[in-house]
């Protein structure tokens, strides 16, 4: 993506997948002209925790993932954010920082939407304010599942959930199973199931001698997803 073509938001196809979906061809023509868009490539930041927002930023292409982190400078990743999501509403909507660094995992395209064009944009059209207040509730009942999963599930049990959350985002279906189309570090999958990189490395061993994943250098594949589910305790 070194010479990347900028997307016109009145004929961009991940606006479908966007808050901004419903709105009318003024209001897009208007967006479009007052956004910018920007190349981020893999480990570039987005944002930094703490930081005062100045806008939302809408994924045209890539991935990020979000995470905070400790005085200790360990980091949790809180989840991933794939093309099609707009980050850091909650943050601009609520007047607070960001509560979690954004950094880019995929090389990535990402429109900037300043917060001036935002406001004026949910003050004009109630059907944008909606679909806003349907991704933030969808997004907070995310993290209770997470939380949830965190406290009452095992490590195993959370890795298999794991691969069924990245399965649903990032699946790519192929002759041998479904390969996660997403560049993940083993240290970051531990992060994001509350546990050590050891004892993620020895749970993936053990998912590949029971034949539910196999692995391709750092891309994982499921090769059994009813046993993954399984696995996750959750209902098949």
């Amino acid at each position: 993506m070194k010479n990347f073509k900028k997307h016109d938001c009145v004929t961009c196809a991940i606006r479908t997948m966007t808050v901004f979906r419903e709105m009318n061809k003024n209001f897009l023509v208007e967006m479009n002209q007052r956004k910018t868009e920007n190349l981020y490539h893999k480990g570039h930041i987005v944002f930094y925790e703490n930081m005062k927002p100045f806008g939302v930023h809408c994924i045209s292409e890539g991935a990020v993932k979000l995470y905070k982190t400790n005085v200790e400078g360990k980091q949790t990743i809180l989840r991933i954010a794939r093309a099609g999501e707009v980050i850091g509403m909650r943050a601009l909507f609520s007047g607070e920082p960001y509560a979690s660094t954004c950094e880019v995992i995929h090389d990535a395209i990402i429109c900037f939407i300043d917060h001036e064009t935002v406001f004026k944009l949910v003050k004009d059209s109630p059907k944008l304010a909606t679909s806003i207040i349907q991704q933030m509730s969808h997004e907070l009942g995310d993290y209770e599942k997470k939380f949830h999963s965190l406290a009452h599930k095992t490590v195993r049990e959370r890795l298999a959930e794991l691969f069924i959350e990245l399965k649903d985002v990032f699946g790519v279906k192929e002759k041998d199973g479904i390969r996660l189309n997403v560049n993940l570090y083993r240290d970051e999958m531990a992060q994001m199931i509350g546990t050590a990189p050891e004892t993620l490395i020895r749970l993936l061993s053990e998912f590949k001698e029971d034949g539910i994943v196999a692995t391709k250098g750092r891309t994982i594949v499921i090769l059994d997803e009813k046993k993954l589910t399984k696995t996750a305790n959750l209902d098949i």
